[in-house]
């Protein structure tokens, strides 16, 4: 019965996630039937591939089993739903920002394919795609997002907000790694693919 639930557990897990991003799409689809507007059509496309791919993922090989990892996880999961009205700044520049981080978390997402998970763990390594250029391109997609969101809704909270994704998004990267390079394929792919964020700068 404990193996049973063993193996239950993780595809129940994998399938309340999936229906979790599966509503939030749906939700942007409306939306986007509403106004119209791109970054809703492209938030739709990201995360419907993150649904599809909670349902398909590989089991992990190793997953950290750190308190902290986890809450860096989670929180940086969640931080985003904090950010609230502004003033435009640049809204044109921030909305074109938007969509194409959104698009490029739909690529780093598909690319990253059953190796795909939200805690530090290794469900195999991917070197291809944006992979080969940055280590995290889905972190960097995300905060891409964000700072365009900050373009079109500039506030102070909105600013403290976008500082604390983005430090939860650092360690989420540090915490990952940790648990990665145990492999040596990635100690390989890390020594090669030298930057985390952006080519050449971070």
């Amino acid at each position: 019965m404990t193996a049973d639930w063993g193996r239950l557990l993780p595809r129940l897990t994998n399938a309340a996630l999936a229906a979790l991003w599966a509503a939030y799409a749906w939700r942007r689809l409306d939306l986007w039937q509403q106004t119209g507007e791109w970054v809703l059509l492209a938030l739709v496309a990201r995360n419907a591939a993150v649904s599809a791919l909670f349902l398909c993922r590989r089991p992990s090989r190793a997953v950290s089993r750190d308190a902290a990892h986890w809450a860096a996880a989670i929180a940086g999961t969640l931080v985003g739903f904090l950010y609230g009205g502004g003033e435009p700044v640049l809204p044109a520049a921030g909305a074109a920002l938007m969509v194409s981080a959104a698009l490029l978390g739909t690529v780093a997402s598909l690319a990253l394919g059953r190796s795909f998970g939200i805690v530090p763990a290794n469900r195999g390594v991917k070197n291809g795609g944006p992979y080969a250029l940055v280590r995290h391109p889905l972190y960097a997609s995300y905060l891409a997002f964000d700072l365009g969101f900050l373009l079109q809704a500039a506030s102070v909270s909105n600013g403290i907000v976008l500082a604390s994704m983005a430090a939860t998004t650092y360690l989420r990267a540090r915490f990952e790694e940790r648990v990665l390079v145990a492999d040596p394929e990635y100690r390989v792919y890390a020594e090669r693919t030298r930057y985390m964020f952006v080519p050449g700068l971070l």
